[in-house]
């Protein structure tokens, strides 16, 4: 039915940074109350996204940038969660890790 169809189809951010590809992702927050998008993916990584940059208004242009990176695990991540300024992140290397953002280190 095209009057499901949203009329803006375009994402509203493209975050580049993984070197395989992204198996999850979840928002965060950050040890200052900002919005992280963090991401997991294939080459062992997980990382932070944080909003650098947005438009004066509530529809204007958002710039994203990296603020952590995180190499812990020894196989793919394929689950990141978050509450608070915390997260988790599973891989196929058997661990769940948990991480503290405001410092990037596994805790």
């Amino acid at each position: 039915n095209q009057d499901d169809t949203p009329s803006n189809t375009n994402p509203l951010a493209m975050l580049s940074g993984h070197a395989g590809s992204v198996s999850c992702c979840a928002w965060g927050e950050g040890g200052s109350g900002e919005t992280l998008a963090v991401t997991g993916g294939k080459d062992f990584m997980v990382r932070c996204w944080a909003v650098v940059m947005a438009g004066a208004k509530s529809n204007g242009p958002v710039t994203w940038a990296q603020v952590f990176r995180y190499s812990g695990h020894e196989g793919a991540v394929q689950a990141v969660a978050s509450r608070g300024a915390r997260f988790c992140s599973g891989s196929w290397d058997k661990t769940v890790k948990i991480w503290d953002s405001p410092n990037s280190s596994e805790i």
